[in-house]
């Protein structure tokens, strides 16, 4: 996990085929460009009031 982390941190995206038995699956992560934020203090950008929560 070593080189996904690494791959991450340099903005590439990384694919690690893994398998178990018989069991086969394709591993794939990108790097995130932006994280919505809800509510926290400060506001985020452009926020006008605080969030109402039920």
């Amino acid at each position: 996990m070593a080189r996904a982390a690494e791959a991450l941190k340099n903005g590439e995206e990384f694919t690690l085929p893994l398998s178990a038995g018989p069991y086969k699956f394709v591993w794939h992560a990108r790097p995130v460009r932006f994280v919505p934020v809800v509510g926290g203090s400060p506001l985020p950008h452009l926020a006008e009031e605080e969030p109402e929560w039920d």
